[in-house]
């Protein structure tokens, strides 16, 4: 799954799931998020952009899930962690996406002109269409402001 982010525009997922995130950025960082997923609103949050904490969460999906920060989420018993360099200038090793503690993804992140792009790698075959869509979730809320969108 590609995830493309242009500067003030919005972040696109290109592959199976075709999501879009909306963002209204605030003072000092902060970020409104609205997620849709086929053109139907599935998602949206607040964050912080001092703390990174998430809040205001809106979830339209049809089980729990709960963002907690731009980098754990947690649905059921499941926890959902991204663990990133954030200093990911002239890199192309951004992170992992982690499952209950166990590696499933790499996360690439290429700049571009005005933008940036990210592919989620599966480490072990394909992941199935909900843990793929919490997973798409989570990243959108970790890269909301990647692209120098944020004042």
């Amino acid at each position: 799954m590609i995830f493309k982010s242009r500067i003030f525009e919005e972040i696109v997922t290109e592959g199976p799931l075709m999501l879009k995130a909306e963002r209204k950025f605030g003072w000092f960082g902060n970020c409104d998020v609205k997620i849709y997923l086929a053109e139907t609103q599935t998602m949206s949050f607040h964050i912080n952009g001092t703390t990174d904490k998430v809040s205001k969460v809106v979830n339209g999906l049809d089980y729990p899930y709960e963002l907690v920060s731009r980098n754990k989420a947690v649905s059921g018993d499941d926890q959902y962690f991204i663990t990133n360099n954030r200093n990911y200038i002239f890199r192309g090793n951004y992170g992992e996406l982690l499952i209950n503690g166990q590696p499933k993804a790499k996360l690439l992140l290429k700049q571009k002109l005005f933008g940036i792009e990210l592919t989620m790698l599966p480490l072990h075959g394909e992941l199935d269409q909900d843990v793929k869509l919490k997973s798409a979730i989570l990243i959108m809320a970790n890269i909301a402001d990647l692209d120098g969108s944020s004042p």
